[in-house]
């Protein structure tokens, strides 16, 4: 995770605890063609590109229950699961913690800042229709200093939220052209399954103190 979480961090500037349950209407405002809020209700897979390189972690939600995946290539590296606990699992040890959510507290449970910071768009104030491609509405964003590049955005018409954003470096005379940066959601679903929120099978439930502790490589 290299990339994702100060990338998104630097974009967003959002609090990490802002696991808000408002609807997506409510927060679509006029000068925002899209929602600036994480759904209520969705999942799907995030992907950060630059040049070559692109890492992503899988997200989902419903209500007060959250998942999130981690991944080192196609394996998945790490999973926290917030229900009526918060669970943090790893995958390749089979072994999990769990930790109690003060009552009437769920809300303030930590919103992984990846998210917050791709749904945000805080720094965008106006927008310019480019096209579309079948529920596809793409955007460019105003920008009156051209020597920070450009910003695209791609927005799904029929959910309302923002898919893809495209930050594309500027030329600059004499020096080699930065790599473009694409932050997107792909397989993007708004109906989740509830299962997706329970644990897998197999798992040993140990204390925090052996979950950090790394198992150590074996002699060659």
């Amino acid at each position: 995770m290299i990339l994702i979480v100060p990338i998104f961090q630097a974009c967003s500037g959002i609090p990490a605890n802002s696991n808000s349950n408002t609807p997506i209407a409510s927060e679509i405002k006029s000068e925002f063609p899209f929602s600036t809020k994480e759904p209520e209700t969705y999942q799907g897979d995030f992907v950060v590109t630059i040049g070559t390189t692109e890492e992503h972690f899988f997200r989902a939600r419903k209500g007060d229950s959250s998942r999130i995946d981690l991944f080192e290539g196609s394996d998945i590296s790490s999973t926290q699961i917030v229900t009526d606990k918060i669970y943090n699992i790893d995958p390749a040890r089979k072994i999990y913690t769990e930790e109690s959510i003060a009552s009437g507290a769920l809300n303030s449970v930590p919103v992984f800042d990846a998210t917050n910071g791709f749904f945000a768009g805080k720094e965008y104030t106006a927008f310019e229709e480019t096209g579309h491609d079948g529920s596809i509405t793409r955007y460019r964003v105003k920008n009156t200093d051209t020597s920070k590049g450009e910003i695209l955005v791609s927005v799904d018409k029929a959910s309302g939220l923002m898919v893809r954003q495209e930050f594309i470096a500027s030329m600059v005379e004499g020096s080699e052209p930065a790599p473009n940066l694409i932050f997107e959601i792909r397989n993007l679903k708004l109906d989740v399954d509830e299962d997706i929120f329970r644990l897998p099978a197999g798992l040993r439930k140990v204390g925090k103190s052996e979950f950090r502790t790394p198992t150590p490589k074996a002699d060659k």
